[in-house]
């Protein structure tokens, strides 16, 4: 067995007792104690890290909580502001992560605020004597209102040409970031309408209708387009995405843009 990136500390007991020319042996006891090696990684979802300020939120207005996660046991997690953006609006909480408002002065609709941030274990360092740290992230904070967001960057299935009618594909799921019901819809391109539907609330894509390998009329590529809609006191805000379905591969894409979401759903023969 390799035990990888820990620090290996032994207690040995070894007793020989040697009794008319017979050898007792007492048992080995190994205890293996863990080393402060491994670095913070944050734990917020949805990515990237969004948030929504009210316009007229007074100072110490909590807005957001970053949440960092460090395997070793000994951890000590501390939150820090490395560059702001925001002309000094907001503030960290070093022990907790709570992220504040700062000043009197109102916030600006829809003005997008950056803040950007790191997490440190001060309860160990690195090769050359710093503390582990998080990668550098960037938090977005917009004034009034902000559209839904998609809690996963990118989403995968597999599907075989024998799944039944109305099996599930996968699941979506987007933030709201006023606490309201979420609704979604999809719309299918080209020739694949009417092969996937989604549940309105629960965000489950399910097949429609059932698929055919061989079938040269079924295409092999389905482009989707997957909107999370909130009902915001009379209008909608939307966050839209794009599905590719294809014969015997995965196809990465980067994020085209805000809002925009990768899902690949790959064909495959029977199971």
């Amino acid at each position: 067995m390799q035990i990888k990136h820990d620090l290996i500390r032994f207690q040995l007991h070894f007793v020989t007792v040697y009794v008319d020319e017979d050898q007792d042996n007492q048992r080995i006891i190994i205890r293996v104690e863990d080393d402060n090696d491994e670095n913070p990684y944050f734990i917020n979802r949805p990515l990237p890290m969004q948030a929504v300020v009210k316009l007229n939120a007074p100072p110490n207005t909590p807005i957001f909580t970053l949440q960092a996660r460090d395997p070793d046991t000994d951890h000590n997690i501390h939150y820090f502001l490395v560059k702001d953006r925001t002309g000094g609006r907001f503030q960290v909480d070093e022990r907790s992560g709570v992220v504040r408002t700062r000043g009197s002065e109102p916030f600006q609709l829809d003005m997008e605020y950056f803040l950007y941030v790191r997490a440190e274990d001060q309860g160990g360092r690195d090769a050359m004597g710093r503390f582990q740290s998080t990668e550098e992230e960037r938090l977005s904070i917009v004034g009034g209102k902000r559209q839904p967001q998609f809690y996963m960057p990118g989403y995968e299935a597999k599907i075989f040409e024998n799944h039944q009618k109305d099996t599930d594909v996968i699941s979506v799921k987007a933030k709201s970031f006023a606490d309201r019901e979420i609704r979604y819809t999809l719309k299918a391109e080209g020739q694949g309408a009417g092969t996937f539907n989604i549940g309105p609330t629960s965000g489950v894509v399910k097949l429609a209708k059932e698929l055919d390998f061989e079938d040269v009329r079924q295409p092999h590529m389905y482009s989707l387009v997957v909107t999370a809609t909130e009902d915001s006191g009379g209008f909608s805000t939307s966050v839209e995405g794009w599905t590719q379905h294809t014969v015997d591969r995965c196809h990465t894409k980067q994020q085209m843009g805000r809002g925009e979401k990768l899902f690949t759903i790959t064909l495959s023969k029977r199971a």
